[in-house]
């Protein structure tokens, strides 16, 4: 039997009502059954929409509910749609908003693509159904404990909240939600891994190594001015001036990540090789790889160039005298190379498809490093140059993005501001220069404030009666020998 409800009172249109909502069992001509309000407004495509307010336990509390709700209607604030998901909100806001550009910055196709990754697999699958006006912050919390318990590394969990989060912040402002829930919790808490880096000795042993090695100009280029590795393979000839001593980095070469088409995968448990169990991904068509799904999406398998991260990436970097020797030698052995097999035409590449029309194109680039077949080099491949590189020149292994690290930490360490070290590698900012390599700068300072020893007295400060002053050592006495 359907709540019986009290006939609600007559009022003017726009004014908005309140009614009782009777429990089934209720007979009672006055009982403590709760209030309820609500009222008409015109959306904006013209359409006539009725909203109903959350129930309050008074009439006095449903009326303070409905005049706060009809002074926002008033002021041109519309109440949320109740009837939007997770799921439908994550789709537009993919497709029609994010893809136009983030913070006022254009979004790069391969980020777009890993927004979607990280929705579809961790967030859509917990609350994907779950209505966007009934968000709650432990909502969240299950996401990010389901990722967690799947193995999932913090700094994972600290990228799909940051996802979620602007997400939300979007449906904020154009009042699909009352608030944004991210804001509620705390975000997850990353430690920053201190980054390993190579000795001057050691960078000088690597480079030695690399003397005499096919493509060594490429090391040359990686440790002397920190080039990321995309930005090094995508290195084309006009981009070097060797005259002027310039190179402009421009370009990116990035291998595709297709995703899956054949439907959403189911999870299974499987032990690693550490004891612990971990949660794997099981698609219909079989296969672990997207590349050789039958109906993948996306770009398809192959190497591709997109214009750099940002517009302090795309940079002019002074080379020293020693690049261009370097230079020079890579370029004479690289035209004996091409006469010996005919010689090689341009590397036609695909460019990264646009973020909004989802369309790319072309672009034929003499790269400067090439593989002997005059392919360009894969990324893969030249990780595993850079693993025989330091094993033969006796150094520590240390990841490939290391060596990009080591440009910075020395550069600093020889004084260098850190604004100069965040034009050289490209950073957005030379705040994140400073965060990312604070442990260079602690060092630095602690030997400035070095220079003060001395300085300060230490008077009755020194045990034994000694005493120092400014100008004299800790542990030297300050009176005269009686000897």
């Amino acid at each position: 039997m359907p709540p019986r409800q009290r006939k609600a009172q007559s009022r003017s249109p726009g004014e908005g009502t309140v009614f009782q909502e009777h429990k089934a069992a209720c007979r009672a001509a006055k009982c403590s059954c709760p209030w309820r309000a609500k009222y008409s407004y015109t959306d904006t495509e013209g359409r006539a929409r009725r909203k109903k307010l959350p129930v309050q336990p008074t009439k006095a509390e449903a009326l303070a509910h409905l005049a706060k709700a009809l002074a926002d209607l008033h002021a041109g604030e519309l109440p949320a749609d109740d009837t939007l998901t997770v799921e439908q909100w994550a789709t537009y806001y993919l497709t029609d908003i994010a893809p136009h550009g983030i913070k006022g910055k254009p979004i790069r196709a391969r980020t777009l693509q890993g927004y979607r990754q990280k929705l579809r697999d961790h967030v859509l699958p917990v609350i994907g159904r779950k209505r966007m006006t009934r968000l709650t912050p432990e909502d969240l919390d299950r996401v990010y404990a389901r990722m967690r318990a799947a193995g999932a590394k913090e700094a994972q969990v600290a990228g799909v909240h940051r996802i979620v989060h602007r997400m939300l912040a979007v449906a904020e402002r154009r009042v699909r939600v009352r608030r944004n829930i991210a804001d509620l919790i705390d975000a997850p808490t990353q430690r920053r891994k201190p980054t390993v880096t190579l000795t001057k000795e050691e960078t000088t042993a690597a480079l030695v190594a690399a003397v005499g090695r096919r493509n060594g100009a490429r090391w040359g280029l990686g440790l002397g001015i920190g080039l990321r590795q995309s930005e090094a393979l995508a290195v084309a000839r006009d981009a070097l001036d060797l005259k002027a001593g310039v190179l402009h980095i421009r370009y990116g070469l990035h291998r595709s990540r297709p995703e899956h088409g054949c439907g959403q995968p189911t999870q299974q448990t499987r032990r690693r090789r550490d004891g612990r169990e971990a949660l794997d991904d099981v698609y219909p068509c079989g296969q672990r790889q997207p590349g050789r799904c039958p109906q993948r999406v996306g770009p398809p398998p192959g190497l591709y160039v997109e214009p750099v991260k940002s517009d302090d990436s795309d940079r002019y970097l002074p080379l020293t005298d020693e690049l261009v020797i370097w230079l020079t030698r890579h370029l004479e052995e690289q035209d004996a190379e091409r006469q010996r097999d005919g010689g090689w035409p341009p590397c036609t590449l695909l460019c990264a498809p646009d973020p909004i029309t989802g369309q790319g194109g072309q672009v034929d680039l003499d790269l400067l490093f090439r593989q002997p077949s005059g392919r360009p080099i894969e990324p893969r491949r030249d990780e595993h140059d850079w693993k025989d590189l330091l094993t033969a020149a006796g150094v520590p292994p240390i990841k490939l993005h290391g060596a990009r690290h080591t440009t910075a930490t020395l550069l600093l360490e020889e004084g260098v501001a850190v604004r100069t070290v965040q034009q050289v590698l490209g950073h957005s900012s030379h705040h994140f220069t400073a965060n990312t390599y604070q442990h260079v700068t602690r060092r630095l300072q602690a030997q400035a404030l070095g220079t003060l020893t001395g300085i300060m007295p230490t008077v009755g400060l020194v045990p034994g009666g000694t005493e120092a002053g400014p100008g004299t050592s800790s542990g030297t006495s300050s009176a005269p020998n009686s000897a």
